[in-house]
């Protein structure tokens, strides 16, 4: 009698098991097709170099990709400041309508939300970028807290 309980178990645990991994399954399954739905194709994509800059002109359409940020974000109607000379900041776009700033550190594009224009403003005249990056703008207007503009 015991044996027949032990194995009834067995095969009750195997089966709530088996449910388990199913499920666990299923749910990975669907939030790999959600994370690769959200993505965009790369025919969309437009990649930048910093060759492809020059501060008077802009291309018509300039889509980049931000660190944290799952879409693109066409930059050709930001206001643009070329900061190729700081080795920590390699340039800059500002959105003042929706006050969204997007700061290229070495090669990597981050964001920063309700970035007020004055704190722009101080930005593009410091004597070091890095310096005023790191002492004014790095922890601060997170985009996690402040407004995220849609584009």
């Amino acid at each position: 009698m015991r044996i027949v309980f032990i194995r009834i178990s067995y095969i009750l645990y195997c089966h709530y098991s088996m449910k388990k991994i199913i499920l666990l399954s299923l749910l990975s399954a669907s939030l790999i097709l959600v994370w690769c739905w959200s993505q965009p194709e790369t025919n969309e994509t437009t990649n930048i170099e910093s060759t492809s800059h020059s501060q008077a002109t802009q291309k018509e359409t300039e889509f980049i990709s931000i660190k944290y940020r799952f879409d693109l974000v066409d930059v050709a109607w930001f206001e643009y400041l070329n900061t190729s000379s700081s080795s920590l900041v390699r340039w800059s776009w500002y959105d003042s309508d929706e006050q969204y700033m997007i700061i290229n550190l070495n090669g990597v594009n981050y964001h920063y939300c309700e970035f007020p224009s004055w704190v722009r403003d101080d930005f593009k005249y410091a004597s070091s970028f890095g310096t005023y990056y790191n002492r004014f703008i790095k922890w601060n207007y997170d985009c996690r807290i402040n407004y995220l503009p849609s584009y």
